[in-house]
């Protein structure tokens, strides 16, 4: 995974630019009251939450975006060779906003 990370320390948006690739692990989070929004720019994903409900994000089609409102677990699996997306979360980022937990069945 590569992330490259496009904000100021401090500034009340988060915006990263995040390469996958079909080998990418990434483990179950949530960001603690703050909601995030990923835009697919090239490639395909599956966002999994809680319940075993899923949404599959492209770049080639009209469902390239999806917002995650605020402490939604979620974990992103690429589903092409390569992925890369734009990651914008709202509010200051503090040690503890992003927390890697399990999801609910």
């Amino acid at each position: 995974m590569k992330r490259e990370i496009h904000h100021k320390p401090g500034s009340i948006l988060n915006v990263m630019t995040i390469e996958l690739d079909i080998n990418s692990n990434t483990e179950p989070h949530f960001n603690k009251d703050r909601d995030e929004i990923i835009c697919i720019l090239e490639g395909e994903i599956k966002l999994l939450f809680d319940h075993g409900k899923s949404i599959i994000l492209s770049s080639s089609n009209n469902n390239s975006w999806y917002l995650i409102q605020a402490n939604t677990t979620h974990q992103i699996k690429c589903l092409t060779n390569k992925v890369k997306l734009l990651e914008v979360i709202g509010g200051v980022h503090k040690e503890d906003s992003c927390v890697v937990t399990e999801f609910s069945n």
